[in-house]
């Protein structure tokens, strides 16, 4: 079929139509670039060479022969040629394509330097002096069909990637937080061991004095290493700003969610929210509270066989309250003080790390964490802080 004015009509309403319907269930770019070079290849003049590449930040092309079946070198050659930054309009074949005297007729389209859809015909040199309009408005009209997808998919890929970026940071966040208690545990180790040595050299002999001495100081330049970070952290800590305890809770429950590559056997999380309306803010790091708020709700998870847990918020006394509830087993009355310190277990399936770091996060804000069995079964931990003035 030759495009006339007369046929035009008909062929570009039925060409949109094709796309209207195909384009939205095919929601990869290359699904999308094979449909379109596939409508072009039934609704236009009969040629050669059909094709369609779609860029989505990686590009995806799809070349028809003249009997509609795909070419995959000629796909290579052309993906190399539609790199062109000032791609013309019209342009001879390679020669690795096989059809000599042919020139391909371009159209562009781009959304931003990561998306754009780009359609070609092959016209025989018999053909090559009617070059028609029309021919040029059906691959202009099948590459804004096909442009907002592509637009959407590239959108999608970045948004992916911003929040790969993001979990990295996260992840490096939530190890300067677990490196806190550590850090001042190995200071009073180091600090404490510094002051025995002062002792031993003068409980020892002089023949012990020079190793001691030598020993002593190391540990004491080891302590000033782990105070110099402490200082860092200190000054580098973001700014405290009233943040939405709630709101950060919610956040912290998809953080939950997501599966814990480290834990496959872990229970699914079941997370009841009972959040009081109104509450006012709370001053502080909007990181450091998620983190503690995740590190709380992933350990009673774990501490359960069921993975239930429900977590409450609640106003009192102008004091904020974060209660978070599990059905796992008690812990011993006299081990309860010992769940947020470093390396005591007082229950299985905890960390005792994120714990205490979660101890060392609520002091920073100028509150306290508490835990308690509760009447039924498992344990329930309050985190209390200081509201601002709203």
């Amino acid at each position: 079929m030759k495009l006339t004015p007369t046929t035009a009509l008909g062929t570009v309403e039925q060409c949109c139509r094709r796309l209207g319907e195909q384009l939205p269930r095919n929601r990869q770019p290359l699904e999308q670039a094979t449909l379109v070079a596939q409508v072009l290849h039934e609704f236009g003049p009969p040629a050669p060479l059909t094709a369609c590449q779609v860029s989505d930040g990686k590009s995806h092309i799809h070349v028809l022969d003249r009997d509609g079946q795909p070419r995959a070198a000629w796909a290579t050659t052309l993906a190399a040629e539609f790199q062109q930054p000032a791609l013309p309009e019209s342009l001879p074949l390679p020669d690795e394509v096989h059809l000599p005297g042919h020139r391909l007729i371009v159209e562009r389209r781009r959304w931003s330097d990561q998306a754009s859809v780009i359609v070609a015909v092959a016209l025989d040199p018999d053909h090559a002096a009617d070059e028609p309009t029309l021919l040029r408005k059906l691959l202009s009209i099948c590459a804004e069909q096909a442009l907002p997808y592509v637009a959407l998919h590239a959108a999608e890929r970045a948004l992916a990637g911003c929040r790969a970026e993001l979990a990295g940071e996260q992840s490096t966040a939530d190890l300067g937080s677990l490196a806190q208690p550590l850090a001042h545990e190995f200071n009073n180790f180091l600090n404490n061991l510094v002051l025995h040595l002062a002792v031993l050299e003068h409980q020892l002999g002089e023949s012990f004095r020079p190793k001691l001495v030598q020993v002593r100081q190391l540990g004491g330049e080891a302590a000033q290493l782990v105070k110099r970070y402490q200082q860092y952290r200190q000054r580098h800590a973001p700014p405290a700003r009233p943040v939405d305890l709630n709101a950060l809770l919610r956040d912290a429950v998809q953080t939950v969610m997501q599966p814990d590559a480290r834990r496959p056997v872990a229970p699914i999380p079941q997370v009841t929210l009972e959040l009081a309306s109104d509450l006012p803010g709370l001053l502080g790091s909007a990181g450091d509270i998620r983190r503690c708020c995740a590190f709380l709700i992933a350990n009673a998870v774990r501490a359960t066989e069921s993975g239930r847990v429900r977590v409450r918020t609640e106003l009192a006394d102008q004091r904020l309250l974060l209660h978070v509830e599990d059905e796992g087993p008690s812990a011993a009355a006299d081990e309860l003080h010992q769940l947020f310190e470093l390396g005591k277990t007082a229950r299985s399936g905890t960390e005792s790390l994120e714990l205490a770091a979660c101890q060392s996060i609520v002091r920073r804000l100028g509150g306290r964490l508490r835990a308690v069995n509760r009447p039924e079964r498992g344990v329930a931990i309050t985190a209390e802080f200081s509201a601002t003035a709203e």
